[in-house]
């Protein structure tokens, strides 16, 4: 029975590496797959999913007003068969578009496997995800250590000078010099670690 599953971690954890991977164990048996990721990440290219050890895939790059159920629909005129949906960066699609995904599982009976960030750098639950939390047959997690070693659970975005930034504009691509991913504690205290501290040249407020 086909299911919608929900893949979710901090940033850094491996959530594109770890989509890679299931599409090509469909791939590699000769069955068909749909790669499907958002238009606003950008960082290697659109059209494209990626992972920072350097593997990737083409995909079918959507923004807000995708319909994407009805473009599944239509790849199943030229496909004898579609295995699995993939969908990455799921955080930036909208209420409407995860419940696009889950009617491909319900009335396409395909199933889909889904991964995004969990939370924003404020603490507030992507749209997409909070939606996806709520229809997944089945949510799965990554785990990421934060610089203390516990589970990092949460995101810190900071500026070149280490302040961090806890409001504004809550979608906002970026990479390791902008975000920060780390434990529930350290993000309540600003944290970015030592070694954020020694790469950016500032003092080190939690080590005087």
């Amino acid at each position: 029975m086909a299911k919608l599953i929900f893949t979710y971690a901090v940033m850094n954890s491996g959530k594109s590496t770890a989509l890679l991977q299931a599409n090509y164990n469909y791939t590699s048996e000769n069955k068909n797959t749909i790669l499907i990721s958002h238009k606003i990440d950008n960082r290697f290219g659109e059209s494209v999913i990626a992972s920072r050890l350097g593997y990737q895939a083409p995909c079918f790059a959507i923004d807000n007003k995708t319909n994407i159920f009805n473009y599944v629909k239509e790849q199943l005129e030229s496909l004898e068969k579609v295995s699995c949906v993939f969908a990455d960066e799921v955080q930036f699609f909208t209420k409407e578009q995860v419940i696009q995904l889950s009617n491909i599982v319900d009335e396409l009976n395909i199933p889909v496997m889904a991964y995004g960030l969990k939370n924003n750098f404020k603490g507030d639950l992507f749209e997409g995800t909070a939606t996806m939390l709520a229809y997944a047959n089945e949510i799965r997690s990554l785990k990421q250590a934060c610089f203390c070693e516990k589970e990092a659970n949460m995101i810190l975005r900071y500026e070149p000078n280490g302040k961090i930034i806890k409001e504004g504009e809550g979608i906002k691509v970026g990479a390791e010099s902008m975000y920060r991913s780390v434990c529930r504690k350290h993000w309540k205290e600003g944290n970015l670690g030592p070694s954020i501290y020694k790469k950016l040249g500032v003092p080190d407020p939690f080590n005087k």
